[in-house]
């Protein structure tokens, strides 16, 4: 049955519930925008090689990906211990 209640506003509770700490959005845009660039620039350098290079497969473009791959996971591990630290950190203060 479909109800005909006007559908109830959101409380300012519930609006903070949905918002991200704000002490998170920081790392989170860091990491996100590094995740992304370090891909990016390190395929690109590696494409750059391969054309400085002429080579005919784009060899130093795959190893430019996988470096960046590499490398995103390493700044996501180390940013998601951050994280914990500081909640840790946080929790015990309590």
């Amino acid at each position: 049955m479909i109800s005909t209640e006007p559908p109830k506003a959101d409380t300012a509770e519930n609006d903070k519930k949905k918002r991200w700490h704000p002490s998170l959005r920081g790392p989170l845009l860091n990491l996100s925008t590094n995740l992304v660039v370090s891909v990016l620039v390190l395929a690109f350098l590696g494409y750059l090689l391969d054309k400085h290079f002429a080579t005919n497969r784009y060899y130093f473009t795959l190893a430019g990906l996988l470096l960046g791959y590499v490398w995103s996971f390493y700044e996501l591990m180390k940013t998601v211990r951050k994280l914990q630290q500081q909640e840790k950190n946080s929790s015990a203060k309590k």
